[in-house]
């Protein structure tokens, strides 16, 4: 099993309540995983679009994460100059 940390900002804050999880998931997961196993846990994510950011870094989502990874959940946003 792999220990991550999950960060949630902004609306994923409000719907679960929570600013931080620590979770475990089974060894060779990606981030598509991942978003299944945050989906199980959290059903009130299911049908929001999750970004997630590896230790700071956008993935790709068929990357496998590591032990001790911190993964971020960021509502879409937008933004640009006008």
């Amino acid at each position: 099993m792999l220990k991550i940390k999950l960060h949630f900002y902004a609306l994923y804050r409000d719907l679960t309540g929570e600013r931080v999880k620590h979770l475990e998931v089974k060894e060779g997961i990606t981030l598509e995983g991942l978003k299944e196993e945050i989906e199980n846990h959290f059903p009130q994510l299911k049908g929001h679009p999750l970004i997630m950011a590896v230790n700071g870094e956008y993935k790709d989502s068929s990357s496998p994460l590591k032990d001790g990874d911190e993964v971020s959940l960021l509502p879409p946003f937008s933004g640009g100059l006008n």
